[in-house]
């Protein structure tokens, strides 16, 4: 049960990490090039270091409970963690930032909203395997 309660706490906290970066969007999107820069720069900064420490504790911890569980529900959270794994990658380092151009900017945002839907995802994948 405790195992369980971490993966859903973690894999909740994940998701709710892309959220918090997605919910600036609209305002990164009316922001000046130079602006974006510096308010993205501090935001994925807070975000590179919490995302994968998330992703692996809550993958660790579903792979503890799937091999200790004869539930095979919890055998399929497998599938969320390993997703929550995929998704989370440093999508823009500090190089590309110094090259940034509108479009990149767009393509990021799209590209992160995308990332928002697949962590909702893992998450309702990842409790409804715990509740099965």
């Amino acid at each position: 049960m405790k195992l369980q309660l971490l993966i859903a706490l973690t894999s909740g906290l994940f998701a709710a990490g892309t959220i918090a970066v997605a919910s600036r969007s609209r305002a990164w999107l009316g922001m000046n090039l130079v602006d974006f820069k510096t308010e993205f720069a501090r935001a994925i900064a807070i975000a590179d270091r919490a995302q994968p420490a998330l992703a692996h504790v809550t993958l660790a911890a579903i792979v503890a409970a799937a091999l200790e569980s004869s539930r095979p529900g919890e055998t399929y959270a497998i599938g969320a963690g390993v997703t929550l794994i995929t998704i989370q990658r440093r999508i823009i380092d500090g190089t590309e930032l110094d090259d940034l151009t509108a479009s990149l900017r767009l393509r990021w945002i799209k590209d992160h909203l995308g990332r928002t839907a697949a962590a909702l995802v893992a998450f309702g994948l990842t409790i409804a395997a715990l509740i099965s």
